[in-house]
């Protein structure tokens, strides 16, 4: 099997999800590179991938809502950029992506608790993809830990999310 062959056969097994890989081109190779793409070109771009045009469209217009992404227009064409909130969360992530791995583990964890009524569904939705993002897991109901957690990332975003000193960090 050649390398053509084995991407089909994988594409077509586990499609990818457009969402996500527009945010992972956007961080991986827009953003070092000025920041900002023409949605045709991100079309183009994507199409190999099996994302078409209404797919990627849809994706697009959802980050743009969730404030990932703000659009510019230029006539009938439209391009894309990270906005500022969001561009600080990419940097973080690029950092925690591709830093080079902690040499050797201290035993210690970072546990986010989260007592009866201390947040509202949306809150608590919101504070659990915010800490999934960072690279915690659910270890059980409203206890989520990480081995190596930031602890001013954790700080920053339990601020920006307006819970800060509603849950319990261990």
């Amino acid at each position: 099997m050649n390398c053509t062959d084995w991407i089909a056969g994988f594409l077509a097994s586990e499609p990818p999800r457009s969402k996500s890989l527009v945010v992972t081109i956007f961080g991986d190779a827009i953003v070092p590179h000025g920041g900002l793409v023409w949605l045709g070109s991100l079309i183009e771009l994507l199409a190999p991938f099996g994302v078409n045009d209404r797919l990627l469209r849809t994706a697009v217009f959802r980050l743009a809502q969730e404030g990932w992404l703000g659009a510019q227009r230029d006539g009938r064409r439209a391009s894309y950029a990270i906005t500022p909130d969001a561009m600080a969360r990419f940097v973080h992530a690029y950092r925690r992506i591709y830093a080079p791995p902690h040499a050797q583990w201290d035993g210690s964890w970072t546990l986010v608790l989260s007592g009866d009524g201390a947040l509202n569904a949306a809150e608590r939705a919101a504070v659990r993809k915010e800490l999934l993002w960072e690279g915690y897991s659910v270890i059980a109901p409203g206890i989520m830990g990480h081995p190596a957690a930031d602890a001013a990332a954790l700080a920053q975003l339990l601020a920006r999310l307006g819970v800060a000193g509603r849950l319990f960090v261990l």
